[in-house]
């Protein structure tokens, strides 16, 4: 692959991302190649440009998804996480899930509690990662321990 050809491919995968990020329908990808070829006559890399909806598709389902999926995957093992959510935009003040919230959220004890909890996580997550180690880390703890009689 010469060096105009990969950067023609990166044009490609770049257009791809961005149609993903801002949720555009990839049969707008049928357009692109026209139309670059048009507006930048000059351009090698927008005369190569050849990223119709099907080619798209298959950049971001085979090459670029696995790469960022393999990446959440990784910074999942390291840290905690969690997944709330209900699908609702519905903020109706009647709701008794909306007006648990407002409740837990008026009581000023939240705040401090919410504070102890963003005080204390690193902790528990370091302490959570030696207790996953295949390798037994007791005397590494030994060391931090110390027993007064």
């Amino acid at each position: 692959m010469s060096v105009q050809e990969a950067k023609t491919r990166r044009a490609e995968v770049k257009v791809a991302v961005a149609m993903v990020q801002h949720n555009v329908p990839f049969a707008v990808a049928d357009h692109f190649s026209p139309l670059y070829k048009e507006c930048f006559r000059d351009s090698p890399t927008a005369q190569g440009f050849k990223s119709a909806s099907t080619k798209t598709t298959c950049l971001i389902n085979e090459a670029v998804a696995p790469h960022f999926k393999k990446e959440l995957v990784m910074k999942m093992r390291e840290n905690p996480f969690t997944l709330v959510t209900d699908g609702s935009n519905d903020t109706d003040e009647k709701q008794p899930r909306f007006r648990r919230l407002v409740d837990a959220f008026s009581n000023p004890l939240t705040e401090v509690y919410l504070l102890f909890y963003q005080a204390t996580l690193p902790v528990f997550t370091l302490l959570n990662l030696l207790f996953q180690r295949e390798r037994s880390s007791i005397f590494q703890l030994h060391g931090e321990v110390k027993c007064k009689g």
